[in-house]
């Protein structure tokens, strides 16, 4: 379940670049071919395919947080602290699309998510390698 809301995150995340693509002239009728009213719905519509990507994406990131946390791959207390990011940064993105008036009390939840997952990276970066320098030939 875990992989298949990571491949639609993807996806929209997929959509969101196609829209990039087309506002690289940013300009009216610039070279994206463009008028302003075209430009309007291309840049609202890659911010809404970014946003329901980022909550695909934290499903997904949170699904797996929970069956690492289960697991005991890597530290449960860094699991848990994965697990509430990804439900934090989630609540943050239906807060976005929903009330974007009110996005702004959730702005730490963007470094907070990018802390969880560079301490994941980090701590399966040491440990693969302490575990590979210590495995039998």
């Amino acid at each position: 379940m875990a992989l298949l809301f990571r491949v639609a995150e993807a996806a929209l995340f997929g959509v969101t670049a196609i829209f990039s693509v087309m506002l690289l002239g940013g300009e009216a009728d610039g070279p994206s071919g463009l008028d302003n009213s075209g430009l309007a719905l291309a840049r609202n519509a890659q911010l809404a395919s970014g946003q329901v990507g980022q909550i695909y994406f934290c499903a997904g990131s949170a699904i797996f947080f929970f069956l690492l946390m289960k697991s005991g791959f890597i530290p449960r207390a860094v699991a848990a602290f994965g697990l509430v990011a990804s439900i934090l940064w989630w609540t943050a993105a239906l807060i976005r699309i929903g009330a974007p008036t009110l996005a702004g009390y959730l702005a730490f939840s963007d470094p907070v998510f990018l802390l969880a997952e560079t301490l994941t990276g980090v701590w399966l970066l040491v440990a693969g390698r302490a575990a590979a320098t210590h495995a039998p030939v």
